[in-house]
């Protein structure tokens, strides 16, 4: 037993998958967790009220989302180095002149860049990780978001004292030079597939739209329903709408940010290396189904405190609770969808299948802000409690585990397989 669960250690710990994957995915998030409790300071520091203000969370998401399908087709027809190589140097031009915005709509501008940066490396490595990773999709996927969880634990801390004992401009300068750095090893390390296969996998995806048809089916539609609602319950949480909330609910500062994200981030990493192990032996739905009825029970935690105007002590602990029930469900989706990606259009499948995610994710946050104003921050939570409740059992009641079902073919039957009705699945 320890020898099995060494060799798939080492399996997933190559040193090219270590400089291509890890480090970079460790290093960007690393930036971005710097920034990440400046921003909201940021933001507020242009006198704006907290509607106004959550357009800088809103618009980052908005540039990944429409970043997806023309990112998927660029991945299909010039291949993936060039697309996981600008991702990160767009990504750090745009964090490198914040600091310099003049006004808010130029911050906005700005942020909008990043998010289309991030959603151009995101696409790739996944589109990377469905070419190459064969039965240990789910293991690399979860290994990847732990790492950004590991710069994500480190980054806030770092950024909130930094921005502190400084200047709330300097972790953007921070982020900026990280993202570069984390680049460089992606030059030499990934390597685009011999011209031969791009050409045969070329051939077989047909003319025009043609790829289509093993995507557009009832199975897979059903799935991209889940996706919705599981981006919408967390995208607010894990996207910066919660530091937000804190600032203009309880005043805290960007070093106590920084603080708070370390913490919930602490607690959560052991159990996102833990998903991934579990996806890969026991299967995809055993992560999705507990993990976001866990989501929507924490959001409506946080209802509650909101509504009873509980103290901040109360609120950091209800954002632990938050963080690690997220951590369940981490690389869960995204594994979902390269098992079902059909093999002669990867790119353009995972460019539609993020445009769903990520619109989805746009959505969040404008619709916690509409609550917000309309019904007050205890609707904000509770819409994104039930969203977590309904990819769970949406998951429960008509999805099909794909674990083991065989690699993906170019045909639309891999995808029909993935899920199944009630019927089928008991």
């Amino acid at each position: 037993m320890i020898e099995r669960n060494l060799a798939k250690l080492k399996a997933i710990l190559t040193s090219e998958i270590a400089l291509s994957l890890y480090l970079p995915a460790f290093t960007l998030a690393l930036g971005r967790g710097i920034a990440a409790p400046a921003l909201p300071v940021y933001a507020k520091s242009f006198d704006i009220p907290f509607e106004q203000a959550s357009w800088v969370i809103i618009v980052y998401l908005l540039g990944t989302a429409i970043s997806t399908v023309p990112t998927g087709m660029l991945l299909d027809r010039i291949g993936r180095r060039r697309i996981v190589l600008a991702g990160p140097i767009l990504s750090a031009a745009a964090s490198l002149l914040i600091p310099f915005a003049h006004s808010f709509p130029e911050l906005l501008v700005l942020r909008f860049i990043g998010g289309w940066a991030q959603g151009m490396w995101v696409l790739a490595r996944l589109t990377i990780i469905a070419d190459q990773g064969g039965d240990k999709r789910g293991r690399l996927i979860t290994a990847m978001v732990a790492m950004e969880g590991a710069g994500s634990l480190i980054g806030p801390a770092v950024g909130g004292l930094i921005a502190y004992l400084t200047d709330v401009r300097v972790p953007f300068f921070i982020h900026g030079g990280l993202a570069l750095l984390s680049v460089i090893p992606s030059f030499k390390v990934i390597q685009d597939p011999k011209v031969e296969t791009i050409r045969a996998q070329k051939a077989k995806e047909g003319p025009g739209f043609a790829w289509l048809r093993e995507v557009m089916v009832f199975p897979v539609i059903i799935i991209c329903i889940v996706q919705v609602f599981v981006q919408m319950s967390r995208a607010s949480a894990g996207n910066g709408i919660l530091d937000l909330y804190a600032v203009y609910a309880y005043g805290v500062g960007p070093a106590l940010l920084g603080a708070m994200a370390a913490i919930a981030t602490a607690v959560s990493l052991p159990i996102t290396f833990m998903a991934g192990q579990v996806m890969d032996r026991f299967g995809r739905r055993k992560t999705i189904i507990p993990g976001f009825t866990l989501v929507g029970s924490s959001m409506v935690f946080m209802a509650v405190i909101a509504a009873a105007d509980l103290p901040l002590p109360v609120y950091v602990l209800a954002l632990v609770v938050a963080q690690m029930s997220q951590a369940v469900t981490h690389g869960s989706m995204q594994t979902l969808a390269a098992d079902i990606a059909p093999a002669n259009a990867r790119g353009k499948f995972f460019g539609l299948w993020r445009l769903i995610g990520e619109t989805s994710t746009f959505i969040s946050p404008v619709m916690f802000t509409f609550f917000s104003s309309h019904g007050g921050f205890p609707a904000s939570f509770m819409y994104l409690g039930i969203s977590g409740f309904m990819a769970a059992g949406i998951t429960l009641f008509f999805v099909k585990e794909t674990l083991n079902r065989p690699a993906p073919r170019s045909a639309p039957a891999p995808a029909a397989e993935a899920v199944a009705t009630v019927a089928q699945t008991r």
